[in-house]
C-alpha cells in the first residue's frame, strides 16, 4: 500500500492577504476584515470556476498551481487570457 503525498498546509487567509501587492497599504485591522470573509477553495486541474458572463461574486487569489483565464470563440476555439500563479490575484472587477 502506498503512502499519501504529504499536504501541504495553506497559508492563513490573513497571510495570503498581506502578502499581496494590491492590499501593500492597508492596516491590519483591514487585512483582519477581509480575512474575516474569505474562504479556502480547492479546485481540480481543469474545473470550471465560473462561466462567462456569470457575475462577480468574489476575489481570488491563487494559492498553489496555475489558474487559466481564457475565452472561447463561438467556433470553439480557446483563447488564452492570462495565467495566473501564486500570490496573484483575479476577479477584481
Amino acid at each position: 500500500m502506498k503512502a499519501k503525498p504529504p499536504v501541504a498546509r495553506s497559508p492563513a487567509p490573513l497571510a495570503l492577504l498581506r502578502g499581496l501587492a494590491l492590499f501593500r497599504n492597508v492596516d491590519d485591522e483591514g487585512l483582519r476584515i477581509l480575512a474575516a470573509g474569505a474562504r479556502l477553495v480547492r479546485v481540480q486541474s481543469g474545473e470550471l470556476l465560473f462561466p462567462r458572463g456569470a457575475p462577480c461574486t468574489g476575489f481570488h487569489v491563487v494559492v498553489q498551481g496555475l489558474v487559466k483565464l481564457s475565452l472561447q470563440s463561438a467556433e470553439g476555439a480557446e483563447k488564452v487570457i492570462d495565467l495566473v500563479g501564486p500570490g496573484r490575484s483575479f476577479g477584481e472587477a
